[in-house]
């Protein structure tokens, strides 16, 4: 199958994620299962959204709508690695794993914030990805905390991935202070603005800033201990096959360019379970940030592992263990 998805053409593979998403999402969508709600709080932007569509985190057109964005993410990974060849083959692997992985829990399965906190944090990594381009560097500073920032008006812990950019400036650009003073002013202007404009319409600010505030104080209920057994089985071989695909990934002869990529993601990677660990707003639905980079250093190890029997079946060992923790959660 790792052949197989390697090889086969990547449109193909782009049309069919659609379909695999929808498999995935058969529990919470079509079989109407109780959806254990996310203990996290939402910002003050997620909160017009959800009060705009007039719904529930689990119902239909809220599930729709975190589908339709779980789908949009998954193809900007693959066009990620398209454009910066950030893996050695130019196929669409690494998104089949980021929709394992950000839809492996049932409590994933929901119209959540940090759907849409990912979507700013992805935009924000491809501007990140082009500062070893020529000119435009400090307006692509600017832009990528920016992005995570507005992000954050979403999802608060968003904002917690603002380092990756300075990270991002060290392993890409020699040092200009402008460069780096600028991601202060991009971190700033979406909460200048956002207080500014609602002020604007409403007179006050107190309902926001109480609601930003809570974010950061706020201490989450959910933890490891109340995943089922195949789930956590789950989890532990994802560690496994995640610490196998760090050290390949480390060992790999890359061109410094992929390096230099390959670094930024498991810069990425760690600040993600740092936020898991230590930030006690977090719960679950941060893997769906750690997907992000899990996702291209365990395709990058599949594709490039001779030891095809292995790899095959580490890859329905993972699919299996994840349709497995979905069906048992209901």
């Amino acid at each position: 199958m790792i052949a197989l998805l390697s090889k086969t053409d990547y449109a193909k593979v782009i049309i069919a994620f659609p379909f695999i998403a929808v498999l995935l999402w058969l529990p919470a969508i079509f079989l109407q299962v109780e959806i254990p709600i996310l203990d996290v709080p939402d910002a003050p932007l997620f909160n017009f959204l959800i009060d705009f569509l007039q719904s529930k985190h689990t119902s239909l057109p809220a599930l729709v709508v975190a589908l339709v964005l779980t789908v949009i993410n998954t193809l900007l990974l693959v066009i990620i690695n398209l454009r910066y060849s950030i893996c050695s083959t130019k196929s669409a692997l690494q998104g089949v794993f980021f929709l394992l992985f950000s839809s492996s829990l049932l409590a994933l399965q929901q119209f959540h914030s940090a759907i849409i906190g990912v979507f700013f944090f992805i935009i924000s990594m491809i501007k990140i990805l082009d500062f070893d381009r020529k000119g435009g560097a400090i307006s692509n500073s600017f832009e990528a905390a920016f992005y995570l920032s507005f992000g954050s008006l979403f999802y608060f812990n968003t904002l917690v991935f603002t380092p990756i950019v300075w990270i991002g400036l060290a392993l890409m650009r020699n040092f200009f202070w402008r460069e780096w003073f600028v991601v202060f002013f991009g971190t700033i202007t979406p909460y200048l603005l956002f207080f500014s404009f609602y002020y604007g319409f409403t007179g006050e600010i107190s309902t926001v800033w109480n609601q930003t505030v809570e974010c950061v104080l706020y201490k989450a209920g959910w933890n490891f201990e109340m995943l089922n057994m195949v789930q956590k089985i789950m989890i532990g071989g994802w560690i496994l096959l995640l610490i196998q695909a760090l050290l390949f990934s480390w060992k790999q002869k890359l061109k410094i360019k992929q390096r230099n990529s390959f670094n930024l993601l498991i810069a990425s990677l760690f600040i993600g379970i740092f936020v898991y660990i230590f930030l006690g707003s977090t719960s679950f639905e941060v893997l769906v940030f750690i997907a992000f980079p899990m996702s291209y250093i365990v395709s990058n190890f599949l594709i490039n592992s001779k030891r095809v029997i292995v790899k095959e079946i580490i890859f329905f060992l993972l699919f299996g263990l994840v349709i497995a923790g979905l069906v048992v959660s209901f």
